[in-house]
Order: structure tokens, then sequence, then C-alpha cells
């Protein structure tokens, strides 16, 4: 049920026992789109950049299969949605006097919160979202150009287990010297 966002990194992650190289598949209702990986040790993870030749849609699902016994597969638990639209929208005309990033709310939360920004001038952005332990987790926004004003992001945590997260907004002027590396600390429950 997520929504992931063409030109930004994701995690792809799976359990197994396989002692063999898996592919990773991209399917869209029911069809073959894309080879993400041919050829892949089966260790777990997976980090995968959307390119910008994939078509926006809502009915995506991963599949992961053995290259040695190709009996053995598995799909990606729900479909998922890749955009080219950011879900990050702005909340106010107003403009503010410096970057800021602000305090989720509801926090402690579960699954969704609000996180909120502002930016004095337009601004290469970047906000992730990382576990404890460092982990990056999601991508919000990956070094995307935003005008000034106050932006609002309504972050899904259903996906994740309860612990402590934090998210990091990294913003620089296009136009000067100014700019913005900051962290919050927010904590979901479920």
């Amino acid at each position: 049920g997520e929504t992931w966002i063409i030109g930004d990194p994701y995690f792809i992650t799976w359990e197994d026992n396989l002692v063999g190289n898996i592919e990773i598949l991209l399917y869209k209702s029911n069809a073959v789109v894309l080879v993400i990986d041919g050829s892949d040790p089966s260790d777990g993870t997976k980090t995968w950049t959307i390119p910008s030749n994939v078509q926006p849609g809502s009915d995506y699902k991963i599949k992961i299969a053995s290259l040695d016994e190709s009996s053995i597969f598995d799909f990606s638990d729900a479909e998922f949605t890749i955009s080219d639209v950011v879900s990050v929208e702005n909340i106010t005309n107003e403009i503010p006097d410096i970057y800021t990033l602000y305090q989720n709310y509801p926090n402690p939360f579960n699954p969704q919160t609000k996180i909120e920004f502002g930016l004095p001038e337009e601004s290469t952005v970047s906000l992730r979202i990382y576990d404890l332990t460092g982990q990056e987790v999601d991508v919000v926004l990956g070094n995307e150009n935003l005008y000034a004003g106050k932006f609002r992001f309504d972050f899904d945590a259903s996906y994740l287990p309860s612990g402590i997260y934090f998210y990091i907004l990294i913003a620089k002027s296009n136009s000067s010297d100014l700019y913005i590396k900051e962290a919050k600390k927010m904590i979901l429950m479920k």
C-alpha cells in the first residue's frame, strides 16, 4: 500500500534461506515490466532507485525468485503505487524567515503523523526517515527542488514496527548560502 516516487531510492527486503543468487522483478497487472536485478546474492536486501522510464501506476508488486530453482519465488505482500508526484503539500502562502523543521504531530503516533518544515527560499530538499540503528527506512524527498513556503508530509508508518525513528531535513538554498540540516525524534506505538 506504499507510494514510491520515481527517482528516489528504496529498500527491497526479504527473508529466505537460499544459498544461491536470486532475481528481482517488477510486476504491473501480473506482468513483468522490469528486471530490477538479474543476478544478486540472496542477502535479504537491495537498494533500488526507481528509474524515470517506469510508468506511474497503482498495481505494482515485487517478485523475488531463485535462479537455481524456478519453483522457489515470492511476491510482495501487497500492491504498491509508483508515482512521479512528490506527496509533500504546501500548506500556506506565507514564506518563513528561516529554515525550520517542526516536531511531528501527533507524537507518539499510530500509524500516521504529520511532518512539517519551512523554506525561506527556493531550495534543494532531502527529507529521510531513519530507525534507531541509523538504517534508512523511507525517503520522503530525495534532493527535490521546492519553492519557498511551509510544507507538510503525511507519513504513514503502517509498514514499520513500533519504535523510535528520526526524520532528517537537509535543505540548501538555490540562490544563497542559507541551509538547514536538522533531525527530530518521533515514536511509533502500535
